[in-house]
């Protein structure tokens, strides 16, 4: 390559030293470039679509970089928004973790006897980092409760909150 030769017709030190400066240059640049992207990409909420069926049902944004979203499913059973929610953790993860119940099995203590007691809920975990920072979303699916108001009662359906955190 003629552009590495000196005029005396021998490689030139200088020369080839300035292109491997110019492209180590490039490199950290285009690191910072793709450090800074990364990090501008936590800046929203993670995103995980609700259940196929839910219907809205609120939504509060407790602060900048926090949200509540509410769904009432009145098709499915929790076990069943659970596995759509499994699903989706795997396709984010690539993992076998998934949603945890709680209880694991039965019902808390009490409920059985109060019917504005939730016996039971599912938590998924969605999560996402990166240098410093984070996405979440931590979804709680439940049995729906009765309650004396017509506006907050949600027996005989399924309850399912998105609550979100993401960089300021």
């Amino acid at each position: 390559m003629s552009v590495f030769v000196g005029r005396d017709g021998s490689i030139s030190l200088f020369r080839v030293g300035t292109l491997i400066a110019i492209v180590g240059i490039l490199l950290v640049v285009g690191g910072v470039a793709a450090y800074f992207l990364d990090q501008n990409s936590f800046r929203t909420p993670l995103d995980v679509d609700p259940y196929p069926s839910a219907q809205p049902w609120g939504m509060v944004n407790e602060s900048n970089v926090t949200r509540r979203s509410l769904y009432l499913v009145s098709d499915a059973q929790p076990a069943d928004v659970a596995a759509y929610y499994d699903q989706k953790l795997r396709e984010l993860d690539r993992t076998e973790t998934g949603c945890e119940r709680i209880p694991a099995a039965g019902v808390i203590r009490g409920s059985e006897n109060n019917p504005s007691q939730v016996p039971f809920w599912y938590t998924c975990l969605f999560q996402r980092t990166g240098f410093g920072v984070s996405q979440q979303t931590t979804i709680t699916i439940q049995p729906g409760v009765s309650n004396e108001d017509p506006d907050q009662n949600t027996e005989g359906m399924v309850v399912i909150e998105h609550s979100q955190r993401w960089q300021p």
